[in-house]
């Protein structure tokens, strides 16, 4: 009995980091800075983006950048490589994407076995040692790489800048 006990127990430990590493690639995934996500084409993004107020600031073959205020959104796609980036540095917390970055944040750092070798979870916002936060998720799923990177921080300015990068490397 302790036998198959111990057998179970070793069947089931690789299976945690997996079953993490789906969750944060599904949180990753379902990341949409107004109403854009890093699987949304240019073209699409250019639609959403222009009838909510953005301007299209630069277009080239690999990424296309959207200016709003003092907010951007730069989409890129490449081969098997997407790239979704978002930056505003604004004393609202609610304007753009500030709440979303908030939300992806949280939900990132509840995981469980989020990838983060240094701790369990995440630095919390109020930690005496850094009231900034600058956190790393990665993840890969059958051969699929997802990265989220983000930034929520104070500016010298008395503003608050909360920036994301999500990048996907899709296997083909």
């Amino acid at each position: 009995m302790r036998h198959l006990l111990l057998i179970i127990l070793f069947c089931a430990i690789p299976f945690a980091p997996s079953h993490a590493n789906q969750q944060v690639v599904d949180t990753i995934k379902a990341i949409k800075i107004e109403g854009v996500s890093v699987f949304t084409s240019i073209e699409d993004a250019r639609k959403i983006l222009i009838n909510d107020g953005y301007k299209e600031a630069y277009s080239n073959r690999r990424s296309t950048r959207f200016n709003k205020g003092a907010c951007y959104i730069e989409l890129g796609h490449m081969l098997s490589t997407s790239m979704l980036k978002y930056k505003c540095d604004s004393s609202s917390p609610d304007v753009g994407g500030g709440p979303i970055i908030v939300k992806a944040l949280k939900d990132l750092c509840a995981i469980e076995n989020n990838g983060k070798d240094d701790r369990a979870g995440c630095r919390p916002a109020n930690s005496r040692t850094n009231a900034n936060r600058i956190e790393k998720f990665q993840a890969i799923v059958g051969g699929d790489k997802y990265t989220a990177k983000i930034w929520d921080m104070d500016n010298p300015s008395g503003t608050r800048i909360r920036h994301i990068d999500i990048i996907t490397l899709i296997s083909k």
